[in-house]
C-alpha cells in the first residue's frame, strides 16, 4: 500500500514509533519523487511518497 504525504519525515517518525521497520529511507528517485518504504508490524509493505508534480 502506498500513501502520498506532505511531510515524509514526520509520517516516517510516527510509523517507526508504531513498530514499523524502515526498509528505504527518504530516497530521491531519478524522476523526482521521494520515497520511504516500511514493513508494518503485520508484515505489509507500506510506501510513503512525495510527488511534486501532483502538487502543481
Amino acid at each position: 500500500m502506498e500513501f502520498e504525504v506532505v511531510d515524509i519525515e514526520k509520517i516516517t517518525d510516527s510509523c517507526l514509533k508504531d513498530g514499523y521497520i524502515l526498509l528505504v529511507n527518504n530516497r530521491m528517485e531519478p524522476w523526482g519523487q521521494r520515497v520511504t518504504r516500511l514493513l508494518s508490524p503485520e508484515g505489509m509493505l507500506v510506501g510513503l511518497t512525495v510527488t511534486p508534480w501532483l502538487r502543481e
